[in-house]
């Protein structure tokens, strides 16, 4: 398939080693003497079922071997995806698998960001690095070595590393067993994620959302079944990675046309697309856009609004978002809800340069969603007027709450909860003395309540 010539896209869910070409990995394997397995071709691993898929993945790390491979792969794929139209890649990345070849933390790290860099000078894409701890048998896996992934990224920071989380084989560890590594990640400003929804079902996604407390679900495709929890992850806002063509191949689902996350979408689940392991799965980003265009109906404003929650998921550097949120905010005048809100998600995207970046972003993805869900103009107006230029200029009064009823579409619960979080926000602010702070913040609160009542 062929995506949009100016769509741009975004792949907030790609483990790096995966996502090498077949071309390289035929020239790192001939390299290091690995004959690869039967099948292997041109468009990658030809495996059969969870013992092949392993087996072939052992084999591909063991032909990426020192950090100028992960260096020649990151910058390879990232090249790859801007040839086709991607702004934005999010690697995931596993220091056990480095340790595996003897790559230190430090050196892996420097060697992906050097590239990351390198492509964003070179081809105008943007990267980040989540870090992963991986549930698997060996001494290298498992818990203990979670906690080692968060303490070398703390003893070793980078500006490029926003995020940790957890992936492998759900047969090993439960996956409570990980509250501590994620306790010390979020205690490290790092933004977390974990594969869950798959080989332990709805059970995974539950664990993950109520006691790991993730800002990003993987996958969660069991999930994405079940109307309540839905509800639940729309209500908590969280972000959620979904990867079509693997979990069709995986046996998740029985078909792309079948995909439950395109139904979710419409009740308002927060996604993102990823292609998980192209090598394997056979696909990029710019296919998995278009595989959504087909079987989810999604025009190209709703794609590129895909694309924005990536861009606003804090994986980011906050400098990169802002740039890249500008480079998307033209597509937003796509909704036809007047200048105004154009206006102010430019105003916002400036903005968050100095003020708080994530509540800045998480404002401004609120916006997006509004924007999608097509209400009336005076519920945008309620919105950007009241939320946007109150809390950053400091001074608009708030639009009079025309219905006064509290919000019951999940939506309108969506920005409720954001108008809570606001006033904790404020009370803390208000403690502290920083009365104008506060007061910027109670007049926001303020907004966000009232353009969820409007909307009902």
């Amino acid at each position: 398939m062929s995506p949009h010539p100016t769509l741009p896209t975004a792949d907030l869910h790609v483990h790096l080693e995966a996502a090498i070409s077949p071309e390289l990995l035929r020239a790192l394997a001939g390299r290091a003497g690995v004959v690869l397995p039967d099948g292997f071709g041109p468009t990658g691993f030809a495996w059969r079922d969870l013992t092949t898929f392993v087996r072939d993945y052992d084999v591909l790390c063991s032909v990426i071997r020192s950090e100028e491979d992960y260096a020649a792969v990151a910058f390879d794929a990232l090249a790859r995806a801007a040839a086709r139209g991607a702004v934005y890649v999010d690697f995931i990345v596993s220091p056990a698998h480095g340790w595996i070849n003897d790559i230190a933390y430090g050196a892996l790290v420097d060697a992906v960001g050097d590239a990351i860099d390198r492509a964003r000078r070179e081809h105008g894409i943007c990267g980040s690095i989540s870090l992963t701890a991986v549930r698997a048998p060996g001494p290298l896996f498992g818990p203990e070595n979670a906690l080692r992934i968060v303490a070398d990224a703390v003893a070793h920071p980078h500006r490029l590393v926003r995020g940790f989380g957890i992936a492998g084989d759900t047969r090993f560890d439960a996956l409570s067993a990980y509250v501590p590594a994620f306790r010390a990640a979020k205690a490290a400003g790092l933004v977390t994620r974990a594969h869950c929804g798959e080989g332990e079902g709805k059970a995974g996604v539950i664990t993950a959302l109520r006691e790991l407390e993730v800002d990003i679900l993987d996958h969660a495709t069991e999930a994405l079944w079940d109307d309540a929890l839905v509800e639940e992850i729309v209500r908590a806002g969280r972000l959620v990675t979904v990867c079509p063509m693997a979990h069709v191949m995986v046996g998740l689902v029985p078909t792309l046309a079948q995909h439950p996350a395109w139904a979710a979408l419409r009740r308002g689940l927060k996604v993102a697309l990823g292609t998980d392991d192209p090598v394997f799965f056979r696909t990029d980003i710019a296919d998995t856009y278009e595989e959504a265009r087909a079987h989810a109906g999604l025009d190209d404003a709703a794609l590129v609004a895909l694309t924005r929650n990536a861009a606003l998921s804090g994986l980011l550097p906050a400098t990169e978002a802002a740039e890249l949120s500008a480079r998307l905010a033209p597509e937003t005048r796509d909704f036809g809800l007047g200048e105004e809100l154009s206006r102010a998600q430019r105003a916002l995207a400036h903005r968050v340069r100095t003020w708080s970046d994530e509540r800045a972003a998480s404002l401004l993805g609120t916006l997006v969603t509004l924007a999608q869900s097509r209400p009336p103009l005076e519920v945008v107006s309620a919105f950007a007027r009241g939320c946007l230029l109150a809390c950053f200029e400091h001074g608009i009064a708030v639009v009079p709450v025309a219905r006064p009823t509290p919000a019951t579409s999940p939506l309108g619960l969506l920005l409720e909860q954001c108008a809570l979080e606001l006033e904790a926000d404020a009370e803390t602010q208000d403690a502290v003395d920083a009365r104008g702070n506060a007061t910027a913040l109670w007049k926001a609160a303020a907004a966000v309540r009232a353009a969820g009542r409007l909307l009902g």
